[in-house]
């Protein structure tokens, strides 16, 4: 039987061996005569590899949900030449329709007041309806 110390699978390569690294050949035998021992690490690697996964997801929705500052970019219309968003207006956060005609007011609000393009900070694409 073998050691984390004394790998029997013939490979310097083996994770069990003093070079470290990852057999990448075919399945080690070490690892399996390892016991706790290697069930923890695989355990300990398969939890890593989730957590990476996770960080990746978080960070794409973070992205996704940002704010995003006028000056930097405008909305895109989805359908024809007109989107609607959540805006910041004077520290308030509105429902307004962005136009892209490059007209004077290009923002308006459900009750048709109309913003200009100094008047809006920050936008964010609105969120999907609940279920």
């Amino acid at each position: 039987m073998s050691t984390p110390q004394e790998p029997d699978c013939g490979s310097s390569s083996c994770m069990f061996s003093n070079k470290g690294g990852m057999r990448t050949n075919g399945p080690c035998r070490c690892m399996e005569n390892a016991g706790f021992y290697g069930s923890a690490v695989m355990a300990a690697k398969q939890m890593l590899r989730e957590v990476l996964m996770l960080r990746a997801e978080l960070a794409a929705l973070k992205a996704a949900h940002a704010w995003i500052k006028t000056s930097e970019r405008k909305p895109e219309a989805q359908d024809g030449d007109c989107c609607d968003v959540l805006a910041v207006v004077s520290e308030q956060v509105l429902v307004l329709n962005y136009t892209n005609d490059d007209g004077v007011h290009p923002w308006v609000d459900e009750f048709s007041n109309l913003y200009q393009d100094y008047e809006v900070t920050h936008w964010m694409p609105l969120p999907e309806a609940p279920k």
